[in-house]
């Protein structure tokens, strides 16, 4: 039984954790947002809300079936919810994106250095390498006791800057999604999604590929330390605490779209236009943002091929993290940006659906009771 005082604690590092994971280089460097958000002007309210359906539900789901079925590896997640052919599809594609994802987050931190100080782009995307693979070393535990510290401060600064940037052109932010709407930036400014539907999937879709083992994990943890109704609040409260700070981001994108539009990393304006130092200060942001979204992925894509803790699991972190950063030093970050997180969030918002409608009928039958049977494909260990 958690005392008052530690479960909040623990309340807190679950909302720092998802949060982290959640933030990466897209958010802070404000390019998902003009995509997934701006890009549909007043809409992004509706995209905000589906995702945050999509993200809070299946990281409820994982979480619970994680600790109900006791699951050694998160990735049978996928088994309980798809079926054992299916299931490994969804776990073989899920490990690839998370990997692909682990290589734009070294390319992107290389790239934000470079852009901003002029360091060469092979110095800041292997120092970024290194942290993550100390840090996935560590596993779960360490990942999360490392990130949950790190995304507050993240959060409170680009929520800082975007506030700021409101409140001193508020009123440029009706004209300014007016101009979005009325396609004036169509040319420059890239979008994911035919309307505010298919980008609310894709966003939620894509963002669900990164959290379902890592949840799964987390919710069969919770099972021997007795805190899964504080991951539960944490994760809500983190979701919600994010969906916000999306719309909030967005609007003062919107305000200052002139400038904001066709940049790759529109949010180092927001910060320039405030204080120009505060630009050489947000790229040091944005590369910690980077490094929370790094280690889980890394963790996430070297977990579907080996056991937290092994010999194996240590050598494939290592030889990941170095073909990645090889890779990156030439793949264009910009691009694969919109082309990976775009059309692999249509894959995720496929699971969304699997598993919504697995969840309603596990709940129909009685799947979802401590008592249960483990459902096909797995077994509680």
């Amino acid at each position: 039984m958690q005392d008052k005082k530690s479960s909040i604690g623990l309340v807190c590092t679950y909302i720092g954790a998802t949060c982290a994971l959640a933030i990466g280089a897209g958010f802070s460097s404000g390019q998902e947002l003009l995509q997934y958000f701006v890009a549909y002007g007043w809409q992004m309210v509706l995209v905000a809300a589906m995702f945050a359906f999509i993200f809070i539900f299946v990281n409820y789901q994982c979480a619970a079936r994680g600790r109900q079925l006791n699951l050694s590896q998160g990735t049978e997640i996928f088994d309980v919810f798809c079926g054992k052919h299916l299931g490994k599809v969804f776990n073989w594609f899920t490990g690839v994106f998370c990997y692909l994802s682990f290589i734009i987050m070294i390319s992107g931190a290389g790239t934000t250095l470079y852009e901003q100080y002029g360091v060469p782009v092979i110095v800041g995307s292997c120092v970024m390498a290194v942290l993550a693979v100390l840090v996935a070393i560590m596993g779960l535990r360490g990942i999360v006791n490392v990130i949950s510290k790190v995304a507050p401060v993240i959060i409170v600064l680009v929520l800082g800057i975007a506030i700021i940037t409101i409140a001193t052109h508020f009123d440029s932010i009706g004209s300014g999604i007016a101009a979005v709407e009325a396609g004036t930036y169509s040319d420059v400014m890239e979008k994911v999604g035919g309307n505010w539907f298919m980008a609310g999937l894709s966003y939620g879709g894509f963002m669900i590929l990164w959290f379902v083992t890592f949840m799964a994990n987390l919710g069969r943890e919770s099972r021997e330390k007795g805190d899964f109704k504080e991951l539960i609040i944490g994760n809500v409260i983190g979701s919600m605490i994010y969906t916000i700070a999306c719309v909030v981001g967005a609007c003062a994108l919107a305000s200052e779209i002139d400038l904001t539009a066709s940049l790759g990393i529109p949010n180092l304006v927001l910060a320039n236009q405030i204080w120009a130092p505060l630009a050489s200060i947000f790229a040091v942001i944005i590369y910690a943002a980077i490094f929370t979204s790094a280690c889980p992925l890394l963790y996430n894509a070297v977990t579907t091929v080996s056991n937290e803790g092994s010999n194996r699991y240590r050598i494939i972190v290592i030889a990941g993290a170095a073909i990645a950063l090889v890779t990156a030093v030439f793949v264009p970050y910009q691009g694969l940006v919109n082309m990976i997180y775009g059309y692999c969030g249509y894959i995720g918002g496929i699971l969304f659906f699997i598993i919504l409608v697995r969840g309603i009928q596990m709940f129909a039958t009685g799947q979802t009771r401590e008592d249960a049977p483990a459902a096909e494909g797995s077994e509680a260990k």
